[in-house]
This record gives C-alpha cells, sequence and structure tokens, in this order.
C-alpha cells in the first residue's frame, strides 16, 4: 500500500485547492485517464506437503531412512511455501466517450509487472565415502540424504488486459460522483523466465548426462509422480553400447566408446593388436551410439496463456472543474487467462525399461505432470570410478529432484488512483 500514498496526497491536495463545481454533463465528451494503483493476484500454488507422512522416520523433514520417495517430501510450513505472484504497482490509461450524461464507454489498457516466487523444490543428494578398515581402502559407507527445500523466481510477469467497459456516474449535479463499470475485453501475458528456473534444469539435464555413461556399475534415471508411481524408468545397469543395440541407448556411449579405445591405446598390446581391438569395438558398439537420448530440452516448462476476461468496476470521481477529475476505483478483473508449471518431455526422446525382455524395446514416453520425483543412481560418473585406491573423493550415489508445478490463475484485485480530463 505504500505504493499508493503519494499519488493519494497529490490528488488530495489538488482537491482541496481547486474551486468545486458540480459535474459536467459527459454526454458527447471525451475524456483521456491516467492512473497508478496495486495489484494483488488472487491465486497462487499451494504446497500440498503433509509432514505427518514423515514422522514414522523420525522428524519431520528428515528422510534419512526412506530408500524412495512415494510421497511429497516437504514439510508443510503453509504460506512460506507456496508459487505466488508478487504484489505490485499497476499502471492503467483509458479513453472514455459520453452517450449519455451518466453512461461511458471507457477503454482501459493496464500495465503490470512482478515477479513470479517461491516455486517449490525439494533436491536432495547421497553419496558414497570411504570407510578404513584394517587399512583396506575398499569398504563404501553412504551418507545420509543431504535434503533442502529450494524455493526459487520463476521469472518476471507482464501482464496487459484491453477492456471496453460501460461506466455509470450517479449525482451528475455534484462535483462528487460514485461510480460503478462492467466490462469484457482480452488478457495478454508474457514470462521472462529467470536464471534460477534455468538452473533448475540444468541441473535435472546434467543428471541424466552425468549417469549416461559407458560403464559396468548400475546406472538409473527415473521420473516418478509424487505418488511413487514410475513415469520413466531408463535403468542403465545394461547399457545399451553392451547389448549392441540402439533401440534401448540410456548411454552416453560416444564418451563410453572413446574411452574404451583410450584404455587400448594406453595398453601394452603391440600396434597391430591395438588397432584391431580398436576397430572391433567400432564395430560392436558404434550402431548403438543415440546421442538423441540424452535430453537437452527443458523438462520444467513454465508458460503463460493469454485469455478473455471480464471486469467490475466501483468507486467514485471528484471533479475540480468541468476539465479535471480524480478517481478512485477498485477493480476485480476476472479471466481463464494464467501460469502452467509442467513437468514434461518437452520433445525430448526418452525411453524406458521394457518389462518382458523378449520384448522389442519401447516406444519413446511422452508425459505431462503437475508434479514429479528426478531420480538419478550411479556408482560412478563422471568424478572419477569407485576403486580401492586411499584418498579417493566423495563419489555420487543418489540425486532426486522433488518439483511442485501447478497453475496460477491470473484473476486479481487491484485498486487505483487517476487523473481524468475531459473536453
Amino acid at each position: 500500500m505504500r505504493h499508493l500514498i503519494k499519488p493519494l496526497v497529490i490528488f488530495t491536495g489538488l482537491s482541496l485547492l481547486a474551486s468545486p463545481l458540480q459535474a459536467e454533463n459527459e454526454r458527447g465528451r471525451w475524456s483521456f485517464g491516467l492512473g497508478v494503483g496495486f495489484l494483488s493476484t488472487l491465486d497462487d500454488i499451494r504446497n500440498n506437503a503433509a509432514a505427518a507422512d514423515l514422522l514414522d522416520v523420525g522428524r519431520p523433514g528428515d528422510i534419512s531412512d526412506d530408500p524412495f520417495i512415494n510421497s511429497d517430501p516437504r514439510g508443510d510450513d503453509l504460506l512460506g511455501r507456496e508459487t505466488e505472484i508478487e504484489e505490485a504497482q499497476t499502471y492503467n490509461a483509458s479513453i472514455a466517450y459520453g452517450l449519455t450524461s451518466w453512461l461511458s464507454l471507457q477503454v482501459d489498457v493496464s500495465y503490470y509487472e512482478g515477479n513470479i516466487s517461491n516455486l517449490d523444490t525439494f533436491q536432495i543428494e547421497r553419496r558414497f565415502v570411504d570407510k578404513e578398515l584394517d587399512n583396506v581402502f575398499n569398504d563404501e559407507i553412504a551418507t545420509p540424504f543431504q535434503d533442502a527445500s529450494v524455493p526459487l523466481g520463476i521469472g518476471d510477469l507482464q501482464q496487459i488486459p484491453v477492456m471496453l467497459s460501460a461506466i455509470f456516474r450517479f449525482r451528475k449535479d455534484s462535483p462528487f460522483n460514485p461510480i460503478l463499470g462492467a466490462g469484457v475485453g482480452w488478457f495478454f501475458a508474457d514470462l521472462n523466465e529467470s536464471q534460477a528456473f534455468e538452473n533448475l534444469n540444468t541441473t535435472i539435464l546434467q543428471g541424466f548426462q552425468r549417469t549416461q555413461i559407458f560403464t559396468d556399475a548400475e546406472n538409473l534415471q527415473m521420473i516418478q509422480d509424487v505418488d511413487g508411481v514410475e513415469i520413466v524408468n531408463t535403468d542403465c545397469s545394461l547399457p545399451a553400447t553392451r547389448l549392441n543395440t540402439a533401440t534401448r541407448a540410456c548411454t552416453k556411449g560416444v564418451a563410453g566408446l572413446e574411452a574404451l579405445i583410450q584404455q587400448i591405446r594406453d595398453s601394452d598390446l603391440n600396434d597391430n593388436d591395438k588397432e584391431t581391438q580398436i576397430e572391433r569395438q567400432r564395430q560392436k558398439f558404434e550402431e548403438a551410439i543415440n546421442a538423441d537420448f540424452i535430453p537437452t530440452r527443458p523438462m520444467v516448462v513454465a508458460q503463460v496463456e493469454d485469455g478473455f476476461a471480464y471486469q467490475l468496476l466501483a468507486g467514485a470521481e471528484y471533479h475540480f472543474n468541468d476539465r479535471w477529475s480524480t478517481y478512485f476505483l477498485g477493480r476485480y478483473l476476472v479471466t481463464d487467462a494464467g501460469l502452467e508449471v509442467r513437468i514434461t518431455d518437452n520433445g525430448n526422446t526418452l525411453t524406458a525399461v521394457p518389462t518382458d525382455p523378449g520384448i522389442e524395446p519401447v516406444q519413446t514416453v511422452s508425459f505431462e505432470l503437475e508434479e514429479a520425483v528426478f531420480r538419478f543412481n550411479a556408482r560412478a560418473n563422471l568424478e572419477g570410478e569407485l576403486g580401492s585406491l586411499p584418498g579417493r573423493q566423495l563419489k555420487e550415489l543418489e540425486d532426486q529432484i522433488y518439483v511442485q508445478g501447478g497453475d496460477i490463475n491470473f484473476t486479481s484485485f487491484s485498486l487505483l488512483f487517476g487523473l481524468r480530463y475531459s473536453f
């Protein structure tokens, strides 16, 4: 409300200094208005977490004993976890024509810009560490889950509703006119995504890339819905390069093949045997390499939609003289326009593990969810292999990223102060 104090003081001062007259007849007259106000969107995305689900494993918020997330992992702290549109200033310009002494047709154009904040994500990572046992460094233990709620901003939202309204004025013989109005129009919206939102998608894509390497270890990329149902499971325990088939390509075969070739070149074989082995590996694995199976498009998508709108207006206007007046209006704007946050394949080529080894694998999986859990498991990754060597660095075992999306409708309420000039 502090945004409205300055214009309110100005309008009040003008009304006290001016010599009040009766309101002029609006019939056949044009008027222009400029206003500033404060807008509040009435909808948000509420956190649906249930802290009671976590009590079975200790204190709320501690999921260190849970091997999987089959329910919403977050604790519920109510308003701290809702995704909402910033309450901020809005600006308005209008042009009107008086049809009668009490009825005008008015075209309004408004502008609003504000942040969409607190998209609720829950990010988990688990790592291997070495445990020294009788000077043998081949015993691994897993750290507890390192979990963190990470609310982030989606981006900057612009709103431009264009409305045609009928404006009714009362007490035309008084400088003070109550106003009622109703109108219809179209709501335009645009969204500029934030760097934090882009980084979320980068983290998810890196999870796929990190675990899609050629290795004998068990790799896994999985997308589950909030109830734990598997949407995509690209189990890489048998990488595509080992199956010698491109139809189940869930590995980054190029990197794996080049690493294998480098191992051959570094071996003690003679040059002829090296070339023979390299050619054999190329023939065996090269046709299985399919980089299209590595997701490259963002998988958490936020988009705004334009839509039909109507508004109701109520307030008052004070005439300084036959030309100038000031107004105060409350506006309730209803629209079917809104924001959608979805977890989607977004055109990425993702395949799932066949349930029956005798069945030809898998069609490309398409999906669109409001909430999902991304899981990435790798016993070896780009940080290096797990081996029996002292001084090994921490190795990632499991990452999980929970994203709660949903919908925000752009229906809003705003308070407007303005000046109007008639001629």
